[in-house]
């Protein structure tokens, strides 16, 4: 068994992390870098490249993973999202996986948001992303017509910054879809 930890290759980093590892904490105000960055590299942007950027120990390449993931809405790498966010070693890439889960809207990701926030209220932390996973959740209650945010508030809340981040990156997937 190989113990040692997965290390991307530097040319990899290269083309899909060090252009907008920075950008992708705050996407609505970084919204032109992002975009330029993602129309280099979208034709070449699959699952497997998505993959191997959250299989790395590094937040940074976790999060441009999460970052591709709910661009591309596809649910091939959610289990591996999910183990993230449960895990969660409460770095800024938890609020990654927060947008990822809310772009593909499964029950299982609704669970996952639930659990992480459920969590993070046992084992409080100053680096928790509690806000970013009831954004999410209020989002996808919006959406499936549920209350799941609303039952795990303590205090009204509009989720003003998850809603104008979830938006920024959606025009960015609009935009490179196109």
């Amino acid at each position: 068994m190989n113990t040692e930890p997965f290390v991307l290759k530097p040319e990899f980093v290269s083309r899909w992390v060090r252009p907008i590892y920075m950008e992708v904490y705050n996407p609505s105000r970084h919204e032109s870098t992002l975009l330029e960055a993602t129309k280099l590299v979208w034709g070449e942007l699959n699952d497997t490249v998505i993959a191997e950027l959250l299989r790395t120990p590094d937040w940074r390449s976790r999060s441009c993973g999460a970052y591709y993931a709910t661009l591309t809405c596809s649910t091939s790498n959610q289990p591996r999202i999910e183990e993230l966010l449960r895990l969660s070693d409460r770095v800024y890439a938890d609020r990654s996986y927060c947008y990822a889960l809310a772009a593909m809207n499964t029950e299982s990701a609704i669970q996952t948001l639930i659990d992480y926030i459920s969590r993070m209220r046992i084992q409080p932390s100053g680096y928790s992303h509690e806000y970013e996973a009831l954004g999410a959740l209020n989002h996808l209650d919006l959406l499936n017509g549920t209350s799941n945010a609303t039952s795990l508030l303590e205090r009204p809340t509009d989720y003003e910054e998850f809603k104008t981040d979830f938006a920024t990156l959606m025009r960015i997937r609009e935009a490179v879809t196109q």
